[in-house]
């Protein structure tokens, strides 16, 4: 491991060519922050095909990309203790993904404006790039609304902040009341560090779902949290469900575009890739939105 100071981390299970698609995504519209990243990519596999995929898809990236490192659940021992096992190697800041998200436009600001946030703001817990003034609906498949703190909406400012723990009283909280994203939420590592130590959880899901542990529910937890949360104008990163991979929780997938993960492998295990170019990001309008999937007719 190479010491720069973002870690991005990207938790994937069955789905090698969304991975494929989702680290295009990053190296593309990310390529701002690349000489700052190194990527750990934290698998699973439920069969052999699956496996297969992934078996060729990091022989692939390590041929092209440098700064990338596959670390499959097997070989340590399940999930926990290769999460562990990569905290280890985190350096000053950790950006989460999963394989599902994609980096939808080009991230124009330097990595100076992302780490002199958290250094002028000591209670700035992270700052989200799945929000922004932009990602009004909560729920597409129900059509709920997504109340937009003022703060966003009025702030002039490159980051907009607000206090979350505030949006996440009551029966009304939403994704600005929601810290512990694995969808391209970036924390200061100790911070996320810190949260993970103290959260019991053995998939990527658990860990989302337990780490989001509000002040109502576990005030001491609480406590240890930063108040602040921070986004852009307009979100940066959008997640595709269009499949579901745990049964964890029942998450609504695939209603509009539905797209299983066995034929999206058997696809990439005959050398199709999955391309950015073609899709239409157009209506982004929350932080979880099924779009249609391009292939490379190349």
């Amino acid at each position: 491991m190479n010491g720069k100071p973002l870690s991005i981390v990207i938790f994937s299970k069955d789905r090698a060519a969304q991975l494929d698609l989702c680290l295009k995504s990053i190296y593309e519209n990310l390529s701002i922050l690349s000489e700052h990243w190194t990527i750990y990519v934290v698998y699973t596999s439920s069969s052999e095909d699956f496996e297969k995929g992934y078996v060729q898809l990091t022989e692939e990236w390590y041929k092209k990309a440098s700064s990338i490192y596959f670390f499959p659940e097997y070989k340590y021992k399940g999930f926990k203790k290769t999460l562990e096992y990569c905290i280890k190697h985190w350096e000053e800041y950790v950006l989460f993904f999963t394989d599902d998200d994609i980096v939808y436009r080009k991230f124009e600001h330097n990595f100076s404006v992302l780490s002199e946030s958290f250094e002028k703001n000591e209670n700035l817990l992270c700052t989200s790039l799945r929000l922004g003034t932009n990602t009004f609906v909560q729920d597409q498949y129900t059509n709920s609304m997504c109340l937009i703190p003022d703060e966003v909406i009025i702030s002039e400012e490159t980051l907009k902040i607000w206090n979350w723990k505030v949006q996440s009283m009551g029966e009304s909280e939403t994704n600005f009341g929601y810290p512990f994203s694995v969808d391209g939420h970036l924390f200061k590592s100790k911070q996320a560090k810190w949260i993970i130590e103290n959260t019991e959880y053995y998939n990527p899901n658990t860990l989302e779902a337990k780490a989001h542990r509000t002040h109502v529910m576990d005030t001491e937890y609480a406590e240890n949290l930063s108040d602040e949360m921070a986004c852009f104008k307009n979100s940066y990163v959008i997640n595709t469900p269009l499949n579901r991979v745990q049964d964890t929780f029942t998450n609504s997938s695939g209603v509009f575009f539905k797209e299983t993960p066995i034929s999206l492998n058997e696809q990439f295990l005959k050398n199709a890739r999955l391309t950015l170019e073609g899709m239409d990001f157009s209506t982004i309008i929350g932080v979880h939105q099924e779009l249609k999937l391009c292939w490379d007719k190349k």
